[in-house]
């Protein structure tokens, strides 16, 4: 029986012994079915299993940039997000990804980034253009002495919308919260609102890694592996063998083979690397894997699609 049965029973006179109506009880016309201290004691045990706010991730680790976000055709990218174990991995989408129907031009592109390539290069970006506001006018600043530096979750607050187009994020910041973080006696001039990140794009299937320019994320991982390839090399050319150099250093001897021929990658990828702008898919775990060729041009070609 319902909670809605269970009241009507209760409350209907022909039915109930008595009935509750404005904190007054009236007689009814036969004897309750279902004794009102019962039915406030099941009331009581229905409200301590009601629903209650759920702590879960997604209120922990909301997204920031959410309704902020607008691509070239007007349309706000989503927040969303995949689990995969117990990693979660947020990202903005355009809506088309979401209902499959796009407004307007059926060819428009589709963005699928992930949260972090944008929050934390555009809140970096934030963060030192307010601080070099803040350098720049601080004659005008009220209170002196303070720190400088905003924090990122704040320097993202002071945004009011990110435009994304191929190519270019064009971030305008929201004018009252950028003069309270100022402490300006005057508002900020309006060109001070905006900033333009270029940056450059490179895609894996329907993954996309952006790259910010002057923000490039560089893989310690991989820059490491090399600089031990290039090392344990060395240590061969000087007659030592694999076994010796495990010895050494610590490393499994079949990690040292499987990693050596990383002493030969070609300069210009190893620069790329350095910088943060190789191939998506060029990591150490690829390159554990897959075996680069000697001659450098091969190489080249190899990554060329990753």
């Amino acid at each position: 029986m319902s909670r809605g049965q269970l009241h009507h029973i209760l409350t209907n006179p022909i039915y109930a012994g008595r009935i509750r109506h404005k904190r007054q009880v009236f007689d009814g016309q036969h004897p309750a079915i279902i004794d009102p201290e019962k039915w406030d004691r099941v009331q009581q045990q229905l409200s301590c299993k009601s629903a209650k706010e759920r702590n879960t991730k997604q209120h922990r680790d909301p997204s920031p940039l959410a309704g902020k976000i607008m691509d070239e055709a007007g349309q706000k990218l989503t927040p969303s997000h995949t689990k995969k174990g117990d990693r979660r991995y947020r990202y903005y989408i355009s809506q088309k990804l979401v209902t499959g129907v796009c407004r307007g031009d059926e060819k428009q592109r589709t963005w699928r980034i992930p949260a972090a390539q944008l929050e934390d290069p555009i809140g970096g970006a934030v963060q030192r253009h307010i601080r070099d506001l803040r350098v720049r006018g601080s004659d005008q600043i009220i209170t002196s002495g303070e720190d400088m530096v905003i924090d990122h979750n704040s320097a993202l607050q002071t945004i009011e919308c990110v435009a994304i187009k191929p190519g270019k994020l064009t971030i305008q910041l929201d004018p009252s919260r950028v003069q309270a973080c100022l402490k300006y006696k005057t508002p900020a001039a309006s060109g001070a609102l905006q900033l333009i990140l270029p940056f450059t794009e490179r895609r894996r299937g329907v993954e996309m890694k952006l790259i910010i320019e002057g923000d490039a994320t560089i893989d310690e991982r991989l820059l490491r592996n090399i600089a031990n390839a290039n090392h344990w090399y060395k240590r061969i050319k000087q007659g030592a063998t694999f076994d010796q150099i495990s010895n050494e250093t610590g490393t499994s001897k079949r990690r040292i083979q499987q990693m050596i021929h990383l002493a030969f990658l070609a300069p210009d990828i190893v620069r790329q690397i350095t910088q943060g702008k190789q191939p998506m898919g060029l990591t150490s775990d690829w390159l554990l894997l897959h075996s680069m060729p000697a001659d450098w041009d091969a190489q080249r070609k190899r990554i060329a699609n990753l």
